[in-house]
């Protein structure tokens, strides 16, 4: 029985890891750009033992850690987790938000299909308005 738990565990694990595919490798180069030891991209809430599990793939973050330790980093979570800077202009904001919402995959009742189009509508209203503003 012990072995089957750790098999499941394994298995949820690694799942969760696949949610941020090369979030550790990300993490070990921004600290090492930033010049920071592990201890100090930690800060004191998170230790360096903490911080190693996340760039060998062996924890994934909560949000409230992911965010303290960008933030040490000089980077904000969505660098972080996706290895781009975040744009500067809503323009390209916007059409980034669309073509995640764009790459959602619907439930079996059809109701993130929904949600999908009610948020194409707006991230289509709101460009030219958002961009306009930002000139």
């Amino acid at each position: 029985m012990g072995k089957g738990v750790r098999r499941r565990r394994g298995a949820r694990q690694q799942a969760r890891l696949e949610i941020a595919p090369g979030l550790g490798g990300r993490l070990h180069a921004a600290r090492e750009r930033a010049g920071l030891s592990q201890t100090q991209a930690g800060g004191p809430r998170y230790p360096s033992s903490y911080i190693s599990a996340l760039e060998h793939g062996r924890h994934l973050p909560s949000i409230e850690a992911l965010t303290l330790i960008a933030a040490n980093l000089g980077l904000s979570v969505g660098e972080l987790l996706t290895g781009e800077a975040e744009p500067t202009d809503p323009a390209t904001a916007i059409a980034r938000a669309l073509q995640s919402v764009r790459a959602a995959r619907p439930t079996a009742r059809g109701e993130s299909a929904d949600a999908l189009a009610a948020v194409e509508f707006i991230l289509k209203q709101a460009l030219p308005v958002l961009a306009e503003r930002h000139e």
